[in-house]
């Protein structure tokens, strides 16, 4: 019942990563290291887990989108500490707006669960 409000909710989840994901590849570039961008390639190294294909309630892919972009964002957290402990002031601004970011679109995906 609830399936046009979440695939838009969805899609504009993705596209707010746009822009982060673009400026993240570049600043690995700039510090000399490789991007590895294809959709392939972020499979083979993500830690997150696979959403389960067999929920077929809305608000249960909610929920399992909720955690792992939660996951997502913790992860971004340990790496801005990372940043801050090498020094690195410009990717500790950079992770700190992508994470800024991810919260806000979190709270987005978790109001429809209210």
């Amino acid at each position: 019942p609830h399936f046009r409000q979440l695939h838009l909710a969805y899609d504009d989840a993705a596209a707010s990563l746009d822009e982060p994901v673009d400026m993240t590849a570049e600043r690995v570039s700039i510090l000399g290291g490789v991007v590895e961008g294809t959709p392939r390639m972020a499979v083979r190294t993500s830690n997150l887990a696979d959403i389960d294909i067999r929920i077929t309630d809305g608000l249960e892919t909610v929920k399992a989108l909720a955690d792992r972009w939660s996951e997502t964002a913790n992860v971004m957290r340990d790496a801005i500490d990372t940043a801050a402990e090498a020094g690195d002031e410009v990717t500790v601004d950079l992770l700190t707006e992508v994470t800024r970011l991810l919260d806000k679109q979190l709270w987005f995906i978790e109001a429809h669960l209210q």
